[in-house]
């Protein structure tokens, strides 16, 4: 199947409308990883405060009873981690498509 300039031109459309999200996804991600991380000290605060025994008991009692917020904090990490590796992705598209543009435009040219 032979590509022509317009599908390129509409891939590129596409990669570019996408790439407007990203600002806003990365932003919305990385307020939820700080909010995760900030419930996750807590949470491990608290519980460490509670606890009774030597140091490295009380730490691991509270990394315990803190396991779920920092479960949510590893998930609200690889989302943030996801949107930036699909940024690139989208950019590297971009990219990719603009020079294989100019070398079928040269071609024609």
């Amino acid at each position: 199947m032979s590509v022509s300039p317009e599908m390129i031109r509409d891939q590129i459309t596409g990669y570019l409308l996408e790439l407007r999200k990203a600002p806003d996804a990365h932003y919305q991600a990385e307020l939820k990883k700080e909010q995760a991380q900030l419930d996750f000290q807590k949470a491990f605060d608290v519980a460490f405060l509670m606890c009774e025994g030597n140091i490295e008991e009380r730490k691991a009692t509270a990394r315990q009873t803190a396991a779920d917020a920092q479960q949510a904090l590893a998930l609200a990490e690889a989302e943030f981690n996801r949107i930036k590796l699909k940024t690139r992705q989208l950019e590297q598209s971009v990219m990719a498509s603009q020079s294989l543009l100019r070398s079928i435009q040269a071609e024609g040219a």
